[in-house]
């Protein structure tokens, strides 16, 4: 590490290093290095959110958003689009709805950036609300047999 940061002089990466790329990207800033800049940002910066003011980043083009036709571009955070995190609900809505385009876990490691960003109500379990009802003309059960509680209530309370 010496040999890169003292002989040939290359910076460590800091916050404010990542909070000014996504601030003004480049023009050949590619989907994945997007992604990978707004993970490590994440972790570097959330620490002390307060430094950084999320505007200029809503105002980027740096979230890479996956379409209902499968292609991914590049969208400002003012973009409408949503945060797939529940897999049915992304599944019920893949052909029709906008996603940032991180899988389930990478959502969950970003959860400080988005609440920094104000983008918590983007979340797919905040913004769809799921309802069940019994088919009155079916007679089949609505529950599975694995949540039954009753065949394992002796177990329970022994």
């Amino acid at each position: 590490m010496d040999f890169f940061v003292k002989t040939l002089g290359i910076q460590n990466m800091t916050a404010r290093m990542l909070y000014e790329k996504l601030e003004t990207p480049q023009d050949d800033l590619s989907i994945e290095e997007a992604k990978e800049t707004l993970l490590v940002f994440n972790t570097l910066a959330m620490t002390t959110p307060s430094e950084f003011d999320p505007g200029p980043v809503l105002e980027s083009p740096v979230f890479p958003v996956r379409f209902p036709g499968g292609n991914v571009r590049l969208c400002s955070g003012t973009d409408e689009f949503s945060l797939n995190d529940r897999k049915p609900l992304g599944e019920a809505f893949a052909q029709v709805a906008k996603f940032l385009d991180f899988d389930h876990r990478e959502l969950r490691v970003m959860r400080p950036f988005i609440k920094w960003a104000g983008m918590q109500t983007r979340y797919l379990s905040v913004s769809v609300e799921e309802i069940a009802s019994a088919d009155r003309v079916s007679t089949k059960s609505i529950s599975s047999r694995h949540r039954e509680i009753r065949t394992k209530a002796h177990a329970l309370l022994r």
